[in-house]
Protein backbone atom coordinates (compact mmCIF):
# COMPACT_ATOMS: atom_id res chain seq x y z
CA UNK A 1 0.00 0.00 0.00
CA UNK A 2 1.44 3.45 -0.72
CA UNK A 3 1.48 6.14 1.68
CA UNK A 4 -1.05 8.96 1.03
CA UNK A 5 -0.04 12.36 0.19
CA UNK A 6 0.88 14.96 2.71
CA UNK A 7 -1.39 17.60 0.75
CA UNK A 8 -4.69 17.26 -1.49
CA UNK A 9 -6.84 20.11 -2.75
CA UNK A 10 -10.03 20.51 -1.32
CA UNK A 11 -13.44 21.34 -2.58
CA UNK A 12 -14.95 24.37 -0.31
CA UNK A 13 -18.64 24.17 -1.73
CA UNK A 14 -20.94 21.20 0.80
CA UNK A 15 -22.68 18.92 -0.93
CA UNK A 16 -25.99 21.50 -0.34
CA UNK A 17 -24.29 24.66 -1.30
CA UNK A 18 -26.53 27.18 -3.25
CA UNK A 19 -30.00 27.69 -2.74
CA UNK A 20 -32.17 30.25 -1.72
CA UNK A 21 -30.10 33.01 0.50
CA UNK A 22 -26.99 32.53 -2.88
CA UNK A 23 -29.73 33.73 -4.98
CA UNK A 24 -30.68 36.61 -2.95
CA UNK A 25 -27.23 37.61 -2.05
CA UNK A 26 -28.83 36.86 1.65
CA UNK A 27 -26.86 36.69 4.75
CA UNK A 28 -25.79 33.22 4.15
CA UNK A 29 -23.86 34.72 0.69
CA UNK A 30 -22.18 37.81 3.42
CA UNK A 31 -21.05 35.07 6.24
CA UNK A 32 -19.06 33.14 3.76
CA UNK A 33 -17.10 35.99 2.03
CA UNK A 34 -16.67 37.00 6.08
CA UNK A 35 -15.05 33.01 6.56
CA UNK A 36 -13.22 33.16 3.75
CA UNK A 37 -11.32 36.46 4.47
CA UNK A 38 -10.91 35.26 7.76
CA UNK A 39 -9.48 31.96 6.54
CA UNK A 40 -7.01 33.69 4.47
CA UNK A 41 -5.43 36.06 7.51
CA UNK A 42 -2.54 34.47 9.01
CA UNK A 43 -2.70 33.33 13.11
CA UNK A 44 0.15 34.35 15.49
CA UNK A 45 1.55 31.24 16.99
CA UNK A 46 -1.16 30.52 19.83
CA UNK A 47 -3.88 31.38 17.60
CA UNK A 48 -2.33 28.22 14.86
CA UNK A 49 -2.31 26.13 17.60
CA UNK A 50 -5.93 26.51 18.59
CA UNK A 51 -6.56 26.35 15.12
CA UNK A 52 -4.93 23.00 14.58
CA UNK A 53 -5.85 21.66 18.14
CA UNK A 54 -9.52 21.80 16.48
CA UNK A 55 -8.95 20.62 12.86
CA UNK A 56 -7.23 17.56 14.69
CA UNK A 57 -10.26 17.02 16.79
CA UNK A 58 -12.32 17.12 14.14
CA UNK A 59 -10.55 14.76 11.95
CA UNK A 60 -10.41 12.61 15.14
CA UNK A 61 -13.61 12.13 15.47
CA UNK A 62 -14.37 11.64 12.07
CA UNK A 63 -12.12 8.49 12.43
CA UNK A 64 -13.89 7.51 15.27
CA UNK A 65 -17.17 7.63 13.67
CA UNK A 66 -15.93 5.95 10.34
CA UNK A 67 -16.04 2.51 11.86
CA UNK A 68 -19.69 2.43 11.37
CA UNK A 69 -21.82 2.99 8.45
CA UNK A 70 -23.35 5.54 9.97
CA UNK A 71 -20.40 7.59 10.86
CA UNK A 72 -19.36 7.51 7.38
CA UNK A 73 -22.22 8.36 6.31
CA UNK A 74 -22.43 11.56 8.85
CA UNK A 75 -18.37 11.83 7.31
CA UNK A 76 -19.67 12.32 4.10
CA UNK A 77 -22.17 14.71 4.69
CA UNK A 78 -20.42 16.87 6.36
CA UNK A 79 -17.30 16.24 4.21
CA UNK A 80 -14.66 15.29 7.43
CA UNK A 81 -12.03 13.41 6.40
CA UNK A 82 -10.62 10.80 9.05
CA UNK A 83 -6.88 11.23 7.44
CA UNK A 84 -6.74 14.90 6.57
CA UNK A 85 -7.60 18.27 8.35
CA UNK A 86 -8.69 20.94 6.50
CA UNK A 87 -7.19 24.48 5.98
CA UNK A 88 -6.91 27.64 3.81
CA UNK A 89 -3.86 28.41 1.71
CA UNK A 90 -2.55 30.47 4.27
CA UNK A 91 -2.30 28.23 7.17
CA UNK A 92 -1.56 25.60 5.49
CA UNK A 93 2.06 27.07 4.45
CA UNK A 94 2.39 28.58 8.27
CA UNK A 95 1.60 24.79 9.53
CA UNK A 96 3.98 23.34 7.01
CA UNK A 97 6.98 26.02 8.26
CA UNK A 98 6.07 24.75 11.73
CA UNK A 99 6.55 21.23 10.71
CA UNK A 100 9.95 21.29 8.33
CA UNK A 101 8.50 20.83 5.21
CA UNK A 102 8.87 23.01 2.42
CA UNK A 103 5.48 24.05 0.69
CA UNK A 104 4.58 23.41 -2.68
CA UNK A 105 4.19 26.30 -5.04
CA UNK A 106 1.11 25.56 -6.46
CA UNK A 107 -0.39 26.11 -3.09
CA UNK A 108 -2.24 29.81 -2.66
CA UNK A 109 -3.87 31.54 0.32
CA UNK A 110 -7.07 31.71 -0.80
CA UNK A 111 -7.07 27.93 -2.08
CA UNK A 112 -8.62 24.78 0.49
CA UNK A 113 -6.97 22.14 1.09
CA UNK A 114 -6.05 18.80 3.06
CA UNK A 115 -3.41 18.51 5.24
CA UNK A 116 -2.70 14.53 6.15
CA UNK A 117 -3.50 14.33 9.95
CA UNK A 118 -0.04 13.30 11.50
CA UNK A 119 1.57 16.44 9.72
CA UNK A 120 -0.81 18.43 11.54
CA UNK A 121 -0.64 16.60 14.48
CA UNK A 122 3.33 17.10 14.18
CA UNK A 123 2.87 20.80 13.78
CA UNK A 124 0.42 20.95 16.63
CA UNK A 125 2.81 19.20 18.95
CA UNK A 126 6.06 21.53 17.99
CA UNK A 127 4.10 24.33 18.82
CA UNK A 128 3.00 23.00 22.02
CA UNK A 129 6.35 22.21 22.95
CA UNK A 130 7.19 25.83 22.03
CA UNK A 131 4.84 27.19 24.14
CA UNK A 132 5.81 25.58 27.13
CA UNK A 133 9.40 26.69 26.74
CA UNK A 134 8.61 29.90 27.40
Amino acid sequence: MTEQPIIRAHRRRSLFAGGHSDAEGGFGSLARTLNEMVEQYPHDEAGLLRALHHRVQVAKGARRRSRWFGGRFYNWMSREDPDYVQMSGTHLRQTLTVAGIETPAPVVPAGEYLLRLDVAEKARDLLLARRDRT
